[in-house]
């Protein structure tokens, strides 16, 4: 998202809990900073 190459974590596009995968397809890589705001949103949108 922010173009990092460092501090990467790997996030689920579709959470597991929602019946996703851990296929290639429904993972990316993103950095500890965007994936914390990643799941921040979608907890706020959940609201």
């Amino acid at each position: 998202m922010c173009g990092t190459m460092s501090n990467l974590e790997v996030h689920h596009k579709e959470f597991r809990s929602q019946s996703g995968d851990d296929s290639d397809e429904n993972l990316i890589t993103v950095c500890t900073t965007c994936h914390n705001n990643l799941h921040s949103k979608i907890e706020s949108d959940e609201l």
